[in-house]
């Protein structure tokens, strides 16, 4: 249930920052080494309520 709800906040936002991503790159390929980046330390960071 936790992994789901993880999955749906993240999908939430993934639009927003990889075009934030590309608007502070301007390389879809940094851009996502970026989006991947930001959710791995804000899942490192931050954990989860149970």
């Amino acid at each position: 249930m936790i992994e789901r709800q993880m999955m749906a906040e993240l999908s939430h936002y993934l639009g927003h920052l990889w075009r934030f991503g590309i608007v502070l790159s301007l390389d879809n390929h940094i851009a996502e080494k970026l989006v991947e980046q930001t959710c791995i330390c804000a899942l490192e960071s931050d954990p989860w309520p149970i």
